[in-house]
């Protein structure tokens, strides 16, 4: 892939990983993705010149426009710009990776990942920095592609990167799921703020610590159960 597409801009890096959910399988080998993945991955030198590092307060907004075209989904736009806004302005950012993400979204860029899964990342274990508690989908051990590597990834899917949204970032996990798409629907926070004005503090606990009661989640799960039954 890397010499295939080395004087393509539209394509920003490869990536060695996979974290597609186990019931869904793509016939290509590799296929298109709006995301970037670092557990072994390779770029070239015109992708590191769009790379960057530092996030300057006065570029907070152009930022916040680059994340609403990249993510047009209301949680996962949420998702997005709280972890900018950890790292804008920071005079030394804690990690590097996500303005990888970053700088490809600025240059309206793909990246390719194969369908099956060729890395397995040793650092996953109690000692490690980020990855202490890992699940599966991140203990996926190496595999072989057997599939023609001759052939064309398949397009770019968006209803795909959505589930790499819910099943990598947020790990597939639930009460994560449930607590962006609740923290991003203004109105239930609207609502929530008229409980509080009431004084009902009761109710509004309640409803945060439980937002199916909000409707809020049955949304989000539905487009996810319905991408695993038509695959």
């Amino acid at each position: 892939m890397l010499a295939r597409y080395r004087d393509d801009d539209t394509v920003f890096m490869v990536s060695g990983s996979s974290f597609l959910p186990r019931p869904l399988t793509i016939e290509a080998p590799f296929f298109f993705t709006k995301y970037t993945q670092i557990w072994g991955w390779g770029a070239w030198r015109r992708s590191w010149k769009k790379y960057e590092f530092m996030l300057p307060e006065e570029d907070r907004m152009d930022w916040m426009q680059i994340l609403d075209d990249a993510c047009p989904e209301i949680a996962e736009r949420f998702y997005w710009k709280r972890e900018f806004n950890k790292l804008c302005g920071k005079p030394v950012p804690h990690t590097w990776d996500y303005q990888l993400q970053f700088s490809a979204w600025k240059s309206k860029s793909k990246c390719i990942w194969p369908s099956t899964n060729l890395v397995t990342n040793r650092g996953l274990r109690s000692d490690a920095t980020h990855t202490i508690s890992p699940n599966d989908y991140l203990c996926q051990k190496a595999r072989e592609i057997t599939s023609n590597l001759e052939a064309q990834p398949a397009s770019y899917n968006l209803e795909l990167d959505k589930l790499l949204f819910w099943f990598h970032f947020l790990e597939g996990d639930v009460n994560r799921f449930r607590y962006i798409l609740f923290e991003s629907d203004e109105s239930i926070q609207s609502n929530l703020r008229e409980i509080a004005a009431l004084g009902d503090i009761y109710t509004s606990r309640r409803i945060m610590a439980d937002p199916m009661l909000g409707e809020v989640v049955d949304l989000g799960i539905k487009w996810i159960k319905k991408m695993l039954r038509n695959n």
